[in-house]
């Protein structure tokens, strides 16, 4: 049987700040290129894009919100075993 929890809704909001700003795609841009820090408190979090992988397309995702009106990082959901 699936059973869906949610795994936050806090998706893109890196730094746990309780907003989606600047510093977000900063901070992801710098885990991503540069060893900078997981974000806190999952490293989920950093999956804007809810495909079960972090790479550049979070980013531009999470670019394409912040500057050109794209959509919100949605609610994720995975299977609870």
């Amino acid at each position: 049987m699936l059973i869906l929890t949610s795994v936050g809704n806090s998706r893109g909001d890196l730094d746990n700040d309780a907003q989606i700003t600047i510093a977000d795609v900063v901070y992801l841009n710098d885990y991503m290129f540069t060893g900078g820090p997981e974000p806190v408190p999952d490293l989920m979090l950093a999956d804007v894009q809810c495909d079960c992988a972090i790479d550049i397309s979070d980013l531009v995702f999470l670019v394409d919100h912040m500057f050109t009106g794209g959509p919100a990082p949605d609610i994720c959901y995975k299977s609870a075993e």
